[in-house]
Formats: structure tokens, sequence, C-alpha cells
């Protein structure tokens, strides 16, 4: 999980963190009824365990695939945004 924490902060906002910087939130399950492979008869399950990093500027958010967008936000803007999934928006409620 550490070793996963590290590569995930470094491959979307570009930092070097370890897990011991961050705050645990909690845990979080998503249940989904289509699959990435567009198939017919199974979704996707996710258990997210969330962090929380302090942060003291916004580093450009490195873009990849299996995101279409990126932008920081304020708490009250990500809450409000229609533009955010639902399950996003959980782990700021």
């Amino acid at each position: 999980m550490a070793d996963a924490f590290v590569r995930i902060v470094k491959s979307e906002i570009g930092l070097e963190a370890s897990i011991g910087d961050a705050k645990f939130i909690g845990v979080y399950e998503h249940l989904y009824d289509t699959n990435v492979f567009g198939e017919e008869g199974f979704g996707t399950h996710y258990i997210v365990l969330t962090h929380a990093l302090d942060l003291d500027h916004r580093p450009p958010i490195v873009s990849d695939p299996q995101h279409s967008g990126f932008r920081w936000m304020t708490q009250a803007e990500l809450i409000s945004s229609p533009d955010v999934h639902q399950n996003t928006r959980a782990y700021f409620l």
C-alpha cells in the first residue's frame, strides 16, 4: 500500500510523498453497473482507501489516459460542481 501511494502521488500530481506524510481519511466502496471491457453481465467494484496531503502549493497535475481532465478546486467548488462524480464528491462531505 505504501508503494502504491508513492506511485500514484508521483504519477498524478508529480510529487514525492510517502504515506506517512498523509492523513488517512477513510474507506469508500464504489459499485458500477458497467466495466472497462464494455461487456454485459458484470460491473466494477472499487474499494478506495482515501488519504489527504497538506500542500503548501498547487503543483501541476500530470495528465494520464485514465482521466478526461484535471483541475485544482477548493472543497466548496468540488462539492457544488456538477462536473464532479458523486463518488469523488463523497470524499469531501
